[in-house]
């Protein structure tokens, strides 16, 4: 039942990880679309906390190099938000 238990765990760990990454993807095609424009800062802002809150999971779920990458990035991701609100306000 334990080992059960933790294959349980690993398969969940993956499908979350998995889904991340193509989210990140998505979100990253985006972006390119979106960041010319600064009225679009709430998208760069909430999109970044959502991708720091799947690589938290992911990085809880199993501890790798590029789980820690794709927990980090996405403050990047917030910080370019925060650049495009302060852009957008001194219009």
């Amino acid at each position: 039942a334990p080992a059960a238990a933790v294959g349980g765990f690993l398969i969940f760990g993956s499908i979350i990880a998995l889904l991340s990454s193509a989210l990140e993807i998505v979100i990253g095609f985006l972006g390119l679309k979106k960041c010319t424009d600064p009225a679009q800062f709430n998208f760069f802002i909430i999109t970044g906390g959502i991708l720091v809150v799947l690589g938290l999971v992911s990085l809880i779920s199993s501890f790798t190099v590029t789980g820690l990458i794709s927990f980090v990035l996405p403050g990047l991701y917030i910080y370019g938000g925060v650049l495009l609100k302060r852009e957008a306000e001194a219009r």
